[in-house]
C-alpha cells in the first residue's frame, strides 16, 4: 500500500497480514527538498521496529511531482534503511510530453498549485530513460509503464520491478497499456496492483486478475495468477507466493462449488468459489 499519512501507520501495525506500506513523498521544488526529506528520514528512524508484518518503503510519486534531487536523495535513504522505493512511471501520454518539452496540461497543473519550479530543465527524453539518468531506476518498483515503446532493454538491465494496474488503466480508458508479454519474455518481475480509488471504482484484488485477463490477450491465465502471487512476491521482496518447505505459509483458501477443467480458472470465475480462509504465517487469520 502507499500512505501519505503517517499517522495511519499505528492502525497499520495492527492489522493481522503481512504488508509493505510505501511512504508517499511530493516535492517538485527545489526548495522543498529539505522539508520532505526530513519528514520520511523521522518517519523511517521512529517507526524502525514496525514487528514482523510490517516493513516501510519509499514512495517518490512520480516524474512530474519529485525533483530531481528529491529522487536522488530518496535512493540514498532507501539505501541506508535497505527498503523498496516505488514510482508511478510513464502511466498516460501527458507525463512523456512533459519531460520532452516541459509544457502542457501537468506543468498548468502544477503551477495552478504553486509547486512549479520555474528553474526546472525538461530532460528531453522518456520517463524511465529520466529516472535512468538519476541513476534511481535499478531495483525500482515502477508502476503502470504505459509508456516504454524504446526502453524495455533499460527496464531489463536496471532490474526494474514492474505493477500492472488493470483496473485503473480500465478506469482511465488508457488505449496503451504496460506490454506485460514482452516485459514477462525479457524476464521483468511483474505484479498486479489497484492503484487507489482515486483512480479506480473498486479494491478488490479478484477482480484485477478478472480484468487483466480481459486485457492481456496475449498472456494466460495462468501467468496472471503468477504475477498475482509469485511476481507480487518478488517485487516485494517477500518470501512469499509459493506454498513450499521452509516458506511462510500466507494462503487464501477458497471452497469450491464445481471442479474446473483447470484450477487456473478457479481465481477467475466469481461464480464458481467462495474464500472460506485466509491464512498469515500458517496461523488463521479468518475464516473456518
Amino acid at each position: 500500500d502507499t500512505l501519505s499519512d503517517v499517522e495511519l501507520l499505528r492502525e497499520y501495525a495492527t492489522l493481522p497480514f503481512r504488508q509493505v506500506v510505501f511512504l508517499e513523498v511530493l516535492g517538485f521544488r527545489g526548495d522543498k527538498v529539505k522539508e520532505s526529506l526530513e519528514q520520511v528520514v523521522s518517519v523511517l528512524e521512529t517507526q524502525s521496529s514496525t514487528g514482523p508484518l510490517l516493513q516501510l518503503g519509499l514512495a517518490p510519486h512520480s516524474p512530474y511531482s519529485v525533483s530531481p534531487a528529491l529522487f536522488q536523495e530518496m535512493k540514498k535513504i532507501a539505501l541506508r534503511h535497505t527498503c523498496l522505493s516505488s514510482c508511478h512511471v510513464a502511466e498516460f501520454p501527458e507525463e512523456v510530453r512533459f519531460l520532452h518539452a516541459g509544457k502542457g496540461e501537468l506543468q498548468a497543473f502544477l503551477q495552478e498549485r504553486g509547486v512549479f519550479d520555474a528553474s526546472w530543465v525538461p530532460p528531453g527524453k522518456s520517463p524511465v530513460r529520466y529516472l535512468d539518468d538519476l541513476g534511481v531506476l535499478d531495483s525500482m518498483v515502477a508502476v503502470h509503464l504505459n509508456h516504454i515503446d524504446g526502453d524495455l532493454e533499460i527496464l531489463q538491465a536496471r532490474g526494474t520491478r514492474a505493477v500492472f494496474c488493470p483496473g485503473s488503466t480500465r478506469w482511465f480508458g488508457r488505449t496503451q497499456v504496460m506490454p506485460v508479454r514482452d516485459l514477462l519474455d525479457r524476464g521483468v518481475a511483474i505484479g498486479l496492483g489497484t492503484d487507489s480509488l482515486a483512480s479506480n471504482d473498486r479494491l478488490n484484488f479478484l477482480h484485477e486478475l478478472r480484468v487483466a485477463d480481459e486485457m492481456l490477450e496475449n498472456v494466460s491465465r495462468a501467468e496472471i495468477l503468477t504475477m498475482a502471487t509469485v511476481g507480487g512476491a518478488s517485487v516485494l521482496d517477500l518470501p512469499v507466493g509459493v506454498v513450499s518447505p521452509g516458506r511462510p505459509a500466507d494462503l487464501i483458501g477458497f471452497r469450491v462449488r464445481e471442479k474446473p477443467e483447470c484450477w487456473h480458472d478457479v481465481v477467475f470465475d466469481r461464480d464458481r468459489k467462495s474464500v472460506d480462509f485466509s491464512m498469515i504465517a500458517g496461523e488463521i487469520a479468518s475464516g473456518n
